[in-house]
């Protein structure tokens, strides 16, 4: 599903710009001081596509930024994963949940979560780039991009960078059939204030906590709430018989811009699973 929501939200703004330049150009010349020298249209025009050349670049920046924040809110409610493995699924409510604890440990390691944010990002961004093109009042042709490297900085951001594979072009041709391009770097390199290796450390360590807890299922051990300075973690016991199944939820502090399926709007990045330890029956076999 392409999200036009946030693609309205990434070009509203630039566009303005770019509206705000056009008339720059164009006021002029029903006032009677615009110098129609070819030259001088030539030397307007070369402004107007450098500007639209910028605003480009920035609405790649821009969408690879959300790209990311959504892939972490996707993968998020997931338990860390791009999708929920069959073999360590769990239903409740209708809704499927990843299992990190099901009478062992199971859940996700740093790895699992990078390459499924990798590859969630990645499937995002194309949905923004698989035109080919945007239409910034002219049409700018986009590269082709590689899949996106991601790495974690502090445990607080992410570091983003995606190489195209071409330069971000803008072509126009003058009514003298002259043609101008004017290209730039379409690489992209961000560093994106998305704490999510601090949301996992935060999830992993209560998992720990929580396992030996599990056999005796009391809510009252188990129904806690753990805060730190960027995350808060609580928990619930959904079932307690015939085993013991907990959801836990790690949520960030801070809200960010992310779409709901709906609507773009401002929510947390959660990480949402469950822990599930069965009870064992002793069967006599004497």
């Amino acid at each position: 599903m392409r999200r036009k929501g946030l693609t309205g939200i990434f070009l509203t703004f630039g566009l303005i710009i770019i509206y705000i330049t056009s008339l720059i150009y164009i006021i002029p010349h029903f006032s009677g001081t615009y110098d129609n020298s070819a030259e001088k249209r030539i030397n307007n025009m070369v402004f107007l596509l450098r500007d639209t050349a910028d605003l480009a670049k920035n609405y790649l920046d821009t969408a690879a930024r959300y790209s990311l924040q959504q892939a972490a809110y996707e993968n998020g409610k997931l338990g860390g994963l791009e999708s929920i493995d069959p073999s360590r699924a769990t239903k409740h409510e209708n809704v499927f949940y990843t299992l990190w604890y099901r009478n062992g440990d199971v859940s996700p390691d740093r790895v699992d979560m990078l390459e499924s944010i990798i590859e969630k990002t990645n499937n995002n961004f194309m949905q923004y780039t698989d035109d080919g093109s945007i239409n910034a009042l002219i049409w700018v042709t986009i590269p082709g991009y590689d899949k996106p490297i991601i790495s974690n900085i502090d445990n607080q951001s992410l570091s983003l960078s995606i190489s195209g594979d071409n330069l971000l072009s803008v072509l126009h041709e003058t009514e003298e059939g002259d043609k101008i391009t004017i290209s730039k770097d379409s690489d992209i390199e961000l560093a994106i204030r998305v704490p999510y290796f601090a949301l996992f450390n935060d999830a992993k360590s209560y998992h720990y906590e929580l396992i030996p807890k599990l056999p005796g299922c009391k809510e009252n051990e188990i129904e806690v709430k753990n805060e730190s300075f960027c995350c808060v973690t609580t928990s619930e016991v959904v079932e307690s018989s015939g085993g013991c199944k907990v959801k836990v939820e790690t949520i960030t502090k801070k809200k960010f811009l992310i779409w709901n399926g709906t609507d773009a709007v401002f929510e947390p990045i959660r990480l949402v699973f469950l822990e599930y330890e069965a009870n064992v029956v002793e069967i006599d076999t004497e």
